[in-house]
């Protein structure tokens, strides 16, 4: 992680785990948000591409390219399509 913790002490960093991982852990946020679950997104600051992704008691520290990928392969659109932030 790099010098700047995140906001959320429970927040896992994801992005060195493989993408197929990366992808479970997406999967799950977005049944979470279909079953009406606020999902937020926000820069992580310390570095590009990096993002945090909230939602309920997952609080995720991702790489933006793998969850744009994800949103696209699985949803025809971007992720803030997929996720709408209020």
């Amino acid at each position: 992680m790099g010098p700047i913790a995140p906001p959320h002490a429970c927040r896992r960093d994801i992005r060195g785990l493989k993408e197929e991982n990366r992808r479970e852990a997406y999967d799950v946020i977005s049944r979470l948000r279909m079953e009406g679950a606020r999902v937020m997104m926000h820069e992580y600051k310390a570095g590009f591409p990096s993002i945090m992704v909230d939602c309920q008691d997952i609080h995720i520290l991702t790489d933006v390219v793998s969850l744009e990928r994800w949103a696209k392969d699985n949803h025809g659109t971007n992720i803030f399509e997929v996720w709408p932030q209020e």
